[in-house]
């Protein structure tokens, strides 16, 4: 059975049937989906490709999958595919019944410019941090990346989320900061006594813990 149409992922074999999540591993543009699939606590398969096996990606799986514009991350459920970072989340929010996460009323818009900025950032940040040259990479990171994470930060105030409930906002920020810490704890020190509690937030949630303590999370290193 396929999973095309709106009503389609309502269905519930269309629900059982295997969520293949593809994406390289790292804590980048696929890791809010992994995320959202863990919340729900579906099992699903995580396609992992690494600079050591990039050519599954680029030799075998991108001209052979059948997509209609192959990248990553991608998704496989049944016989619907689809690709581009944003439409995988939207995707697997709407197939877990987690729509919530997308907020509610005008909090809708609110998620999604947090959601929105904190995707740009990460990208901007893998960007710095990709630089061999440690004054462009410095240079990159103040100039490009902390005046937006400014801005999430006020935004945030006192709070650990960014709304009453959890919000696919706070899984874009969370994904944000845990790299900005990991990858530059220099720059991440300005924000540690505010957004601390947001990421201590997210990774105390049963099911997220289960996963960050799991093999299936892909280490990261400093």
């Amino acid at each position: 059975m396929g999973c095309s149409g709106s009503s389609a992922v309502k269905d519930k074999d269309c629900i059982n049937e295997k969520i293949v999540l593809g994406y390289w591993a790292v804590h980048l543009q696929g890791q809010p989906a992994r995320y959202v699939l863990e919340l729900a606590g579906i099992p699903y398969e995580d396609r992992l490709y690494t600079m050591q096996n990039r050519a599954d990606w680029f030799e075998k799986d991108k001209q052979t999958l059948g997509f209609d514009y192959p990248n990553l991350p991608y998704i496989i459920h049944g016989d619907f595919k689809i690709t581009e970072s944003q439409n995988v989340v939207n995707y697997v929010i709407e197939v877990t019944n987690q729509q919530k996460l997308l907020g509610e009323g005008k909090d809708k818009y609110r998620v999604g410019h947090v959601r929105y900025v904190c995707q740009e950032i990460l990208g901007k940040l893998f960007g710095a941090i990709m630089k061999e040259n440690a004054e462009e990479k410095q240079n990159a990171i103040q100039n490009d990346v902390l005046p937006k994470a400014r801005l999430v930060q006020t935004y945030l105030g006192s709070q650990n989320k960014f709304c009453s409930e959890l919000t696919i906002a706070d899984i874009y920020a969370y994904v944000f900061f845990f790299n900005l810490k990991k990858k530059a704890p220099e720059a991440y020190a300005e924000f540690a006594a505010q957004i601390d509690p947001l990421l201590q937030n997210f990774e105390s949630i049963p099911n997220i813990k289960k996963y960050q303590e799991s093999e299936r999370f892909a280490k990261i290193n400093n």
